[in-house]
């Protein structure tokens, strides 16, 4: 959203985008718990931070820093919510009813 909002829609677009960011957590812990087998949720929600961490904070910041380097840091924002975008609907597809 934020690589391609102008001018004056940049700071909504900001607020807008922490808020969702946030509010994913909650339903994200919740799928997660559904997902496997009884013996691997624990290790699947412990692992879930530190790589959540290292892949929002290294990987992803590397790759816009990147794309900034390469002339268009625009488009690393764009690329990133494409990405996310995928992620959430990917999520749609999840059958969460029938795990229980």
């Amino acid at each position: 959203m934020l690589g391609v909002a102008p001018g004056l829609w940049i700071i909504p677009t900001v607020f807008l985008q922490s808020v969702l960011a946030t509010a994913f957590f909650p339903a994200g812990f919740a799928a997660l718990a559904h997902i496997g087998s009884g013996k691997i949720k624990n290790v699947a929600v412990s692992l879930t931070m530190p790589i959540g961490f290292l892949v929002g904070g290294g990987v992803i910041a590397a790759g816009i820093g990147i794309m900034g380097q390469m002339g268009s840091f625009s488009l690393g924002f764009i690329l990133l919510g494409g990405v996310l975008l995928s992620g959430a609907l990917l999520a749609q597809s999840l059958d969460l009813k029938k795990s229980r």
